[in-house]
């Protein structure tokens, strides 16, 4: 009888003990369990066109423009006061994105990387208070940057060489033709222009020639 009171008394001790531990382990694990966060606005970026803003909530402000891309720095306080106004906005009320509508596209990304794309077409609907301050701000550098001159394309010239023209030949002088002087008879030939006389000579003074014709003399 002794042994079984005892053994009932062991038997609650160890069960309350065990309750204990039980117990504490269930406090640690609860104190060290993260706390469950709501997801909350971790970045904002609104385009039109080729011009977009994005702002994290480091206070950084990116700007992407045609010619670039470019970063302003907000302070902090306008920095919690700009998402600030985010929290529990609901807008499921604007349109889908859609990029062949002209309108702002505004893409809320939240801190566990999801993000959603709504349009809000420009003349349609008012734009939201939380949403207004971008909107001035990308007003603002799209009226300020110059509209690109398109460059014109140069045309090429065609030049057509005119045909090089033939040269005329020139006349070499002509060299004058001798003209021949007529004989004194007719019907001859042509005496030459000079003609040596005939000279009968003999070597001695009491000789004297006797021609007989142009060509022959004897001695008389």
């Amino acid at each position: 009888m002794e042994d079984s009171a005892r053994i009932y008394k062991l038997l609650g001790i160890g069960l309350v003990v065990g309750l204990v531990i039980i117990g504490i382990w269930i406090f640690i694990s609860i104190r060290h369990s993260p706390a469950q966060t709501t997801p909350f606005v971790q970045e904002v970026s609104l385009k039109r066109g080729d011009t977009s803003l994005t702002l994290n909530r480091q206070g950084t402000l990116t700007v992407t423009i045609p010619e670039g891309v470019f970063q302003q720095q907000w302070d902090e306080e306008r920095v919690a006061a700009f998402f600030s106004r985010f929290e529990g906005q609901d807008f499921s009320a604007y349109r889908a994105y859609d990029e062949h509508i002209d309108g702002y596209f505004l893409t809320l990304t939240d801190s566990e990387g999801k993000s959603v794309t709504v349009l809000i077409p420009i003349g349609d609907v008012t734009i939201p208070d939380v949403v207004e301050e971008l909107v001035q701000t990308l007003e603002e550098i799209i009226s300020s940057t110059p509209t690109p001159t398109p460059t014109p394309i140069p045309i090429p010239t065609v030049f057509h060489p005119s045909p090089t023209p033939t040269p005329t030949p020139t006349p070499a002088p002509g060299v004058p033709t001798p003209t021949p002087t007529p004989s004194g008879g007719t019907g001859g030939e042509a005496e030459p222009p000079y003609k040596i006389p005939f000279v009968c000579d003999f070597l001695g003074p009491d000789i004297l020639p006797d021609i007989i014709s142009e060509t022959v003399c004897t001695p008389q």
